[in-house]
């Protein structure tokens, strides 16, 4: 054998090595699990697969993102071996090895969770304190109570890891402690309605019955979450959840018929999914009937919605509307009594509104006037729970001023005024109450307080 012959020999031995070398590693490269997505919308589903097919599976950014959409979907398995493939390729990532454990924690994983937890607090996590707080519940979950002490205590610049010491503390028996924490909190976060539960549970286990009771009724009139990291991680889930799900087409849709484009918001929705039947796709059909004029078949496409995936305040508001806007007014009243009975969202609230001026309409004048009471009640209900005391009683006092026999309305002015220290008006509404709702125990008991 000549030297060209050896050469070419040469030649083809190394082409074979490198091309058998090139399909192995493309065979054998990891790829993304696929889910089983067949109870999932078509739209939804191509959504997903669709990610899944376009990562690059040696790009960490590609895994990552792939787990947070399973992750928001509830496909716990999959999002976790996808995070796990993306910090082998990033090993001291510290926003994946965070994202890993959140997963691992949401699936149960705790030992594990707490360990990724941990490797992120070790590659420079910022703020650590958000680390610290998630070890600090898996550790309680573990029933290791030292442990998430010493945790919290890490994340003591967080207000929620402060509220769990505080617990802590209260469930132990330590209710003077926890007081101390909690005067705190109330401090930093007044509206924020947990402290003020604990620090009721904690003055009743020290005999302060009357400052127990005094904290449950701020408790009530607050209503503002407790933030935590975990709240502020599920915010990010849920937004990716939209962006990758049949809600992300239901949006865009909405946009197209905000801005009179019809159409092209009816094509979109034929399109993207078809024959599948979705409820919130369906609802935005009806939009398109109506924008279009159709008012009876806006209207029979609510009520075959609501009839397939059952009946809540906001489709029969809905189906109220049409029948208003059908000029059936005793028809739209009974559609927005039912809302109101269902009581199943804050749409119950519009329909009292509504009720107000379908009433006035049919000449009803002492029901439009009892709906626009309630509707005002509805309202000062919103203010009162955001702490907004003045301005809720300014708007009890309009409600009472068009119909004075509401006694829901009579008890929560009584509150307020007692809140407020008026309490010899607030006496008055308390009786007030009683006179139309002579069995209202809560009347009774803050009446009876007061007169102590």
């Amino acid at each position: 054998m000549n030297r060209t012959q050896v050469s070419l020999l040469l030649l083809v031995s190394i082409e074979m090595l490198v091309g058998g070398w090139a399909v192995s590693r493309h065979l054998y490269r990891p790829r993304p699990p696929i889910p089983d997505l067949t109870e999932y919308n078509p739209y939804t589903s191509q959504q997903i697969t669709d990610l899944a097919e376009q990562v690059d599976p040696d790009t960490a950014t590609d895994w990552a993102d792939l787990a947070d959409v399973y992750l928001a979907h509830g496909l716990f398995p999959e999002s976790e071996s996808c995070f796990r493939r993306a910090v082998e390729l990033k090993p001291r990532d510290a926003e994946l090895l965070y994202r890993w454990g959140f997963c691992l924690s949401s699936m149960g994983q705790l030992e594990e969770a707490r360990q990724r937890l941990r490797d992120a607090l070790t590659a420079g996590y910022d703020p650590p304190a958000d680390c610290w707080y998630l070890i600090g519940r898996t550790e309680l979950r573990s029933e290791h109570v030292e442990e998430a002490l010493a945790a919290f205590e890490q994340a003591s610049k967080l207000a929620a890891a402060r509220f769990e010491l505080a617990k802590v503390d209260v469930r132990a028996g330590r209710a003077e402690a926890g007081i101390s924490i909690l005067t705190q909190l109330a401090t930093e976060l007044p509206n924020a309605f947990r402290p003020h539960l604990l620090r009721a549970q904690a003055e009743a286990m020290l005999g302060n019955d009357s400052v127990a009771a005094n904290y449950l009724d701020l408790a009530e009139v607050c209503s503002a979450q407790l933030p935590t990291p975990t709240h502020e991680f599920r915010k990010r889930i849920l937004a990716t959840l939209d962006s990758h799900s049949v809600t992300e087409l239901v949006n865009r849709s909405i946009e197209l018929l905000d801005s009179r484009q019809v159409d092209q918001a009816d094509a979109l929705l034929q399109t993207a999914v078809g024959s599948y039947w979705d409820a919130d796709v369906e609802d935005v059909r009806a939009s398109v009937e109506l924008h279009r004029g159709n008012l009876r078949e806006h209207r029979q496409q609510l009520e075959a919605i609501a009839e397939q995936d059952g009946m809540d305040s906001y489709r029969m508001w809905r189906i109220g509307l049409a029948l208003s806007a059908a000029d059936q007014p005793a028809d739209a009243a009974q559609a927005h009594l039912a809302a109101v009975t269902l009581n199943t969202d804050a749409r119950a609230n519009d329909s009292l509104e509504q009720l107000a001026i379908v009433y006035q309409k049919l000449g009803d004048h002492q029901h439009a006037n009892h709906y626009a009471a309630r509707f005002r009640f509805s309202v000062a209900m919103q203010l009162f729970r955001q702490a907004k005391l003045i301005e809720a009683r300014s708007v009890l006092r309009q409600s009472v001023g068009t119909d004075d026999k509401y006694p829901h309305t009579w008890f929560y002015l009584g509150e307020i005024e007692r809140y407020l220290g008026n309490t010899e008006t607030a006496s008055g509404a308390y009786s007030r109450c009683l006179e139309l709702a002579p069995d209202y125990g809560r009347a009774v008991a803050a009446r009876e307080r007061i007169e102590k």
